[in-house]
């Protein structure tokens, strides 16, 4: 068991390369401080408990991976900062407002859905075309 906590800053560091991420928008994102957060990826301080609890719920990996390093990361993919800020966003929002904005992206998805079908047909209808005047544009 690895108790001493070695290496912390160096795992912060790699996981916020692997999202993509500053250590501002870590610090927005978690409410610790620009200050603190340049001490923990500087290997200078280890995060207190509530520290740790953000960071490792923020940065989607285990506790014991930001502590000890003995556990992989638990989401791999990359997230953009607009993903990061939209998901702070809506953390704030009430549950309400939160089911009028998942509403509102549905709607979103519908008409992108739509659009991209219709340019789908679209395209077929201009290649059947073509090919029915001998490949010339219609």
């Amino acid at each position: 068991m690895n108790e001493n906590f070695i290496g912390v800053g160096d795992r912060l560091l790699d996981r916020m390369n692997d999202l993509g991420l500053k250590q501002v928008d870590v610090s927005k994102a978690t409410g610790i401080s620009k200050n603190a957060m340049s001490n923990y990826v500087s290997g200078k301080r280890v995060p207190d408990t509530v520290g740790i609890y953000k960071l490792s719920k923020f940065l989607s990996v285990s506790i014991e991976w930001l502590l000890t390093g003995e556990e992989q990361p638990i989401i791999k993919e990359k997230t953009s900062s607009n993903e990061f800020q939209i998901l702070d966003r809506i953390r704030k929002l009430s549950d309400y407002n939160l089911m009028r904005i998942i509403g509102y992206l549905d709607a979103l998805l519908t008409i992108e859905k739509e659009y991209s079908e219709k340019n789908v047909l679209s395209n077929s209808l201009y290649e059947e075309e073509a090919t029915e005047n001998g490949g010339e544009e219609a």
